[in-house]
């Protein structure tokens, strides 16, 4: 007589009177199988959706901000090098799926050790201009509610543009030193994150970078937000009490309304970037790649955390659309006034001419007393 007992290993271990063989055919699936296999149909669904979605809202949003009605507004500046970082974001990100490095049938990452570095230079920039800019954006509005009276000679445009140069020169010259760790490996694939584990001094010096990286991307702008938001919050607070005492409001109502804007992408940034940071120290601390195979346990948590942050890079044009009404208002314009849309109803009002022109010509052409009835 056989008995089938459950292995730690996820087999099944077959005992009998002469002993006790593995049979890996049987191997049951566990609850992180299953939880791996949901995340898997997840990003199946997700992943072009987000891309579909999250490009075209981010064009969307950059054409909006072009537009003569936002061009004396500061903050349409943040807003639209937020989206290009965004669509950076939205087009790099799925090069680091396992399964569409699986699906393709190699990493595209690693056709040549310069673009496994170059890649990883756009994915990392990407991502920790996008953090920045939300905090300068944030930092303007911090000004625009604190300081009304200085905010037209603090938050100039052109300060605007200085800002987000010595964003892109601080973080992409960091990023070009951090490209010493993205190599490609044996196994043909491209990691961001190799060192020499038995070298102490590479190391430490990766040890070094990911902490500044990780500080760059989100722990320095989280305590900035986390700082400036409430301040924030506290003044419109302030001022929508003297508001209600007073009958004219519509600049501070306008200012409340970009306000709520930001205090949206705030909120969705804490939620949807903060696991993503703590899984690139996880990794590092507990001596894996965070691209690579691991226990199952780390795998969901890498998978909700990229979930998570493909979210975050292609949420904010929706955010703007249920926050800002003036946003709503430029959107509407365009998808209805745009010479594109115009073109498109011309050419079917021509067809439709067209097509009664002809209907009448045939019934004529049967009926020649018809013309002469009416």
């Amino acid at each position: 007589m056989s008995v089938a007992t459950p292995s730690p290993e996820n087999t099944t271990v077959l005992c009998n009177s002469s002993g006790c063989v593995t049979d890996p055919t049987q191997a049951p699936g566990t609850v992180y199988d299953d939880v791996l296999e949901g995340l898997a149909y997840v990003n199946y669904i997700l992943l072009p959706t987000m891309l579909v979605l999250g490009i075209g809202g981010n064009v969307l949003t950059i054409i909006v901000m072009t537009s003569p009605k936002f061009r004396q507004l500061t903050s349409r500046i943040y807003l639209i090098f937020l989206a290009l970082s965004d669509i950076t974001l939205l087009l790099t990100q799925p090069f680091n799926k396992m399964f569409i490095i699986k699906m393709i049938g190699f990493d595209v990452r690693a056709l040549s050790d310069v673009g496994c570095k170059v890649f990883f230079w756009f994915f990392r920039t990407g991502k920790m201009t996008s953090s920045w800019f939300v905090v300068c954006l944030c930092i303007e509005r911090f000004v625009a509610v604190w300081f009304p009276l200085k905010a037209k000679i603090i938050s100039t445009q052109k300060s605007a543009v200085l800002q987000i140069a010595s964003v892109y020169l601080v973080i992409g010259t960091f990023n070009g030193f951090w490209t010493k760790n993205s190599k490609i490996l044996p196994d043909g694939n491209c990691y961001p994150d190799y060192f020499n584990k038995s070298n102490k001094m590479e190391a430490e010096e990766y040890k070094a970078m990911l902490t500044a990286g990780s500080s760059l991307y989100s722990l320095v702008p989280l305590c900035l937000l986390a700082t400036v938001t409430p301040l924030i919050v506290f003044k419109l607070a302030h001022h929508r009490q003297q508001r209600q005492r007073m009958t004219t409001a519509t600049k501070g109502d306008k200012a409340v309304k970009t306000t709520a804007m930001l205090i949206g992408i705030v909120a969705a940034y804490f939620v949807l970037v903060l696991p993503i940071t703590l899984l690139h120290n996880i990794a590092f601390y507990m001596g894996m790649k965070s691209f690579g195979d691991n226990p199952k346990g780390f795998l969901i948590f890498r998978d909700v955390s990229q979930i998570l942050e493909q979210i975050n890079y292609g949420i904010n044009f929706y955010l703007y659309v249920l926050t800002s009404t003036q946003f709503r208002q430029q959107l509407k314009v365009y998808l209805t006034e745009n010479k594109i849309v115009q073109i498109i109803r011309q050419s079917t009002v021509f067809s439709r001419n067209q097509t009664a022109a002809t209907g009448v010509s045939k019934n004529t052409a049967e009926d020649p007393k018809m013309d002469q009835r009416v």
